[in-house]
């Protein structure tokens, strides 16, 4: 197939004046600028027209000629050639840049979407650590409060026993004392002569002589560092705590430990009350019993075991007159 060329002069008639004044002008092109998104479709539309129109071109060469074609410039037709395959390699190229873009974009928007929500959570999250530290410095105080009010208690507690051993010595002291003796009876005096009634001299009070003996028992409800001291009227001389005997209220216990200073405590309903010991060996003494001349033993021994699983309770019977 071989493509003859052939040279056409197209010559143009002179125009007169009124011809001239008919000619319309050929309208001008405008071309405007599509949006972003549709640059490239105008571009792809613009090297598909080109294609088709250097296609068909071709075909009407070929019909001319006779069915044949023929080019006197084999190098521009291989530029065109290799122009169009790079135009095609292009065109694959931005589409495939395309995809990428909008799978990049998809993938931005998504995790926008989740920076949001991460943006979210961690408002959230200032929010109840600072509701947190709100309850905590409430709590605290609260229990600032309560541990006052422990400390108030326990002042009271201990203001209570000491009224109370203060009660217990008074009652003690009113039931040592003897009654005045009252005046013998006269014999009735002449009305003449006036008696004069002569009041008895009060006996003085002494203390009762006692014999104290000591006795040591474990006390499971005790803790295992504590030590109660308790002093009764033995009654019935068994030794033994019954329930009509009662304690006896006001007594000084001292508390002596092998090292170390001493420590003395009244003896209250409740006997007397040591606790947080340490272990080691330590002695229990009497040092006075309001309305009692102490004897026999008014002490005791006692030995605190580290291992120890129940504390224990030092009883002093003392006798009954």
């Amino acid at each position: 197939m071989s493509v003859h060329q052939e040279h056409l002069t197209m010559k143009q008639a002179p125009l007169t004046d009124h011809a001239e004044a008919h000619v319309e002008k050929p309208p001008k092109l405008e071309y405007s600028v599509k949006e972003a998104d549709e640059s490239l479709e105008a571009y792809i539309s613009a090297i598909s027209g080109a294609i088709i129109g250097v296609l068909a071109t071709l075909l009407v060469l070929y019909i001319l000629n006779g069915g044949t074609l023929r080019f006197t410039n084999p190098a521009k037709l291989a530029a065109i050639e290799a122009s169009l395959t790079r135009v095609d390699e292009n065109v694959g190229a931005v589409n495939q840049n395309v995809e990428t873009v909008a799978t990049r974009l998809a993938a931005l928007e998504g995790e926008a979407g989740v920076i949001s929500q991460l943006q979210s959570s961690l408002t959230d999250l200032g929010a109840n650590l600072t509701s947190l530290d709100s309850a905590m410095a409430e709590q605290g105080v609260r229990i600032d409060g309560l541990d006052e009010s422990v400390a108030a208690l326990d002042v009271t507690r201990k203001n209570f026993d000491t009224f109370t051993a203060a009660l217990a010595q008074a009652l003690t002291d009113m039931g040592a004392v003897d009654a005045p003796q009252a005046a013998p009876a006269q014999a009735p005096a002449p009305e003449t002569v006036a008696p004069v009634p002569v009041p008895a001299a009060p006996v003085a009070s002494s203390p009762i002589a006692a014999t104290v003996t000591a006795a040591v028992t474990p006390q499971t409800e005790l803790a295992a560092d504590a030590l109660q001291v308790i002093l009764f009227v033995d009654a019935n001389g068994n030794g033994v705590l019954d329930g009509d005997e009662a304690a006896l209220l006001g007594a000084a216990v001292t508390l002596t430990p092998a090292e170390g200073e001493a420590v003395s405590v009244d003896s209250a309903e409740d006997g007397a009350l040591f606790e947080a010991l340490t272990a080691g060996e330590y002695t229990v003494s009497l040092d006075t019993l309001p309305g009692y001349a102490l004897g026999g033993e008014i002490s005791a021994t006692v030995t605190v075991a580290a291992d120890a699983e129940a504390g224990q309770v030092v009883y002093f019977a003392v006798a009954a007159e």
